[in-house]
């Protein structure tokens, strides 16, 4: 029923996973006060 995922298939999932984490990180940023944002966020 499930098929196996090809190598370009795989490489898309990484090039999400690493997308999504880049938006988590920048979400949490964007909670922070202008000051403390530019400390972590240069």
């Amino acid at each position: 029923m499930f098929s196996r995922m090809t190598p370009a298939d795989e490489r898309v999932l990484q090039l999400l996973q690493k997308s999504q984490k880049s938006l988590d990180l920048h979400a949490r940023y964007a909670d922070l006060p202008e000051d403390q944002y530019w400390l972590v966020q240069p």
